[in-house]
């Protein structure tokens, strides 16, 4: 049985603050939204961050029960005559047993073990995958790179994700060319984003930021100088969903939403309908969008994408949506009409 695994999605440090605030503060639901017990503390967390590339969010599964090895995308099992940028038809061809060698040793005595699914999850990328891409990553031919390996419900450390690698099938690791980068956030110092130590660590974290934008050094390690997306920050630390606690900092070039700064603890308030749309239903977004649908989208597909534009939003800017008075049903009619626009001048 091939079951869809989906890695969980990446949001704002913002996002990982309100998730904090959630486990440790006891929240209260009321009229007006949710209100926190201030009083009490939020922890201080160690965070490693890797750099985040641009591409398509894909995944190896090797199976329960040791009964095989399939290939997914974010959304879906992927197949012949399904396929997702050519991911499925490159990984297909690799024998099974040069795909179970390149797990860590002690990765394939627990799948010996347990039977439990191991999932390494990566990013498929390289000339092609992302149309409009201006990344170092896209002067490169189509690559896979694994950046978590979960085993059942474990997820493995990041020295174990650091061993899978198979450079001879274009599959390396995030880490392999640059290792971990290291920070440390007391939450409660975000609290008050104007105090000194929360404008502290949001210029720490936007520093890196723009570094890796200047310069990819995972590119770079394979012959490719260039821009690079951002950072994936990730902890050891789960949230209520048993998932590490992870965000995300991208370069201005790269976001999916319009701010005025690299990394905010508040979303910026839109002064009309118009502004809104233009902040959220970016280049980047529709881009993104357009690539999870698979071989040569269609105009059939115009409802599929709509949908999915409408989704991202809603799933990561509902914050930014409120701050300027707004929920969805204000703004779903424009963002289907700019995202209708723009899927039909491109297929």
């Amino acid at each position: 049985m091939t079951t869809h695994f989906p890695f969980p999605h990446i949001e704002s440090l913002r996002e990982a603050l309100m998730k904090l605030k959630f486990i440790h503060q006891n929240p209260v639901q009321t009229g007006e939204g949710w209100s926190f017990d201030e009083s009490l503390p939020l922890p201080t967390i160690k965070f490693k961050g890797s750099v985040k590339l641009h591409g398509t969010n894909t995944a190896i599964i090797f199976a329960t029960g040791k009964m095989g090895v399939y290939f997914q995308s974010r959304e879906r099992v992927l197949s012949h005559g399904d396929d997702q940028n050519g991911f499925w038809t490159t990984l297909s061809k690799i024998p099974y047993s040069t795909l179970i060698n390149a797990l860590p040793v002690q990765l394939r005595e627990e799948w010996d073990q347990t039977l439990a699914p191991i999932k390494v999850y990566g990013e498929w990328c390289g000339k092609g995958v992302m149309k409009a891409a201006d990344t170092a990553v896209a002067q490169l031919d189509k690559l896979f790179v694994a950046f978590a390996i979960q085993v059942g419900n474990r997820w493995c450390s990041w020295e174990d994700v650091a061993l899978f690698s198979l450079p001879q099938f274009r599959i390396f690791n995030i880490y392999q060319f640059a290792k971990p980068f290291d920070v440390e956030i007391n939450f409660n110092d975000l609290r008050n984003p104007e105090s000194e130590a929360a404008v502290k660590v949001v210029n720490d974290l936007t520093s890196r930021t723009l570094q890796i934008e200047e310069e990819c050094p995972f590119s770079k390690g394979l012959g490719a100088v260039g821009t690079g997306e951002g950072i994936v920050w990730h902890s050891d630390v789960l949230d209520a969903d048993g998932n590490p606690l992870m965000f995300k900092t991208k370069g201005a070039k790269h976001k999916n939403i319009k701010e005025k700064q690299i990394v905010q603890l508040t979303p910026d308030q839109a002064s009309s309908l118009t502004e809104l749309i233009s902040n959220v239903v970016t280049e980047q977004r529709l881009e993104q969008g357009f690539a999870r649908l698979g071989e040569n989208p269609s105009k059939k597909q115009t409802p599929e994408f709509m949908k999915w534009v409408e989704n991202d939003i809603k799933r990561e800017n509902a914050d930014t949506l409120a701050a300027s008075g707004l929920d969805m049903k204000d703004i779903t009619s424009a963002i289907q009409k700019a995202s209708r626009e723009w899927f039909l001048g491109k297929v």
